[in-house]
């Protein structure tokens, strides 16, 4: 219960963080966190779903959200998220693969993802930010995809 709350407290304050500061990537990001704590007990709780099934279709789409925006964006932190997301992602696939209730290693393997990528998704806001302030640019890529060509 103790992991649950502060994981409550934890998401609330970096994705308020993340959608006030963050460009794009990190109100979407900060979006679909949200819904997905909020809404998973939502899809835990239908009927025709079992609780790991629930949990897995829940944190699939949160994955598969996660992806497109780590594949439009130029930043490097939602790579990391998605990175650690699937591991979480891979754990509730085992678990449901096992066939068996659910148990306390596939549960804590779980939950214990998500406390990181909530901090990096924060620190990437972060950083991002000071690069934007101090006119820092991604990449050479970056340039070329905005229209920027050199000698101009």
């Amino acid at each position: 219960m103790l992991l649950y709350g502060s994981f409550i407290v934890l998401c609330l304050a970096t994705c308020l963080y993340a959608a006030w500061r963050g460009g794009w990537e990190g109100r979407w990001a900060a979006t679909l966190f949200m819904v997905a704590a909020f809404g998973g007990p939502f899809i835990i709780a239908l009927p025709f779903l079992t609780k790991k099934s629930g949990l897995l279709l829940s944190d699939g789409l949160l994955l598969a959200g996660l992806i497109v925006i780590a594949l439009r964006s130029n930043r490097y932190w939602p790579l990391w998220v998605v990175a650690l997301h699937l591991l979480s992602v891979c754990a509730e696939l085992a678990a449901v693969i096992d066939g068996r209730r659910i148990s306390h290693g596939y549960e804590a393997l779980q939950a214990f993802w998500s406390l990181p990528i909530l901090l990096i998704m924060a620190s990437g806001v972060l950083l991002d930010r000071r690069a934007d302030q101090r006119g820092w640019r991604a990449s050479s890529d970056d340039r070329r995809l905005h229209g920027h060509r050199p000698g101009r």
